[in-house]
């Protein structure tokens, strides 16, 4: 346990991680931390007996504030904000990513996301303009991984303008469809 912890630039507080280890199999039943005015809880495991190193992980984020997390990264200048919540499963090798899968939802509330490359391209395409001050009410997004891919054939954007349904696909190879 840490009063505070950093990882690649990201900060947090109150970090608890429990661990154990029987027969290779190293067991993860607890994380959980403060992370910009939100909590972060996961649970994972991996076997260590195995070459490729094959892991579980689940991961939920409650209430993270995205105007505070954006402070700590390269967007730190772009007008971004809303509160984001999410959980997620995967599975797959710690030596090859490539072969991940899973599946997750990701919500987000209040959102002003247009900044971001890829709704600022979206926005350009739909609206004339003013888009960049549209604040999404309530986002919604139920995604899976396999195949190097993670896709969703169920996202929606609400906000008083408009309201945006679709589905979309990003490669791990940075494609996006």
């Amino acid at each position: 346990s840490s009063s505070s912890l950093s990882l690649y630039g990201l900060k947090s507080d109150e970090f608890l991680l429990k661990y154990s280890q029987y027969q290779a199999i190293a067991d993860i039943p607890v994380i959980h931390f403060s992370f910009y005015d939100g909590t972060i809880e996961a649970s994972a495991k991996v076997n260590l007996d195995s070459e490729d190193l094959p892991f579980w992980i689940e991961a939920r984020a409650n209430d993270v504030k995205i105007e505070k997390l954006k402070e700590d990264t390269p967007a730190k200048k772009q007008d971004i904000s809303g509160r984001l919540q999410a959980i997620t499963k995967l599975n797959g090798f710690a030596n090859d990513l490539t072969k991940l899968s899973g599946s997750g939802k990701i919500s987000i509330e209040n959102g002003k996301l247009w900044e971001l490359n890829f709704f600022k391209g979206i926005g350009k395409l739909i609206f004339t303009k003013d888009f960049t001050n549209i604040v999404f009410t309530k986002g919604y997004c139920e995604f899976f991984v396999k195949d190097k891919l993670i896709f969703s054939d169920n996202i929606q954007l609400e906000s008083q303008m408009a309201n945006l349904k679709g589905a979309g696909k990003i490669g791990f190879d940075s494609s996006i469809d």
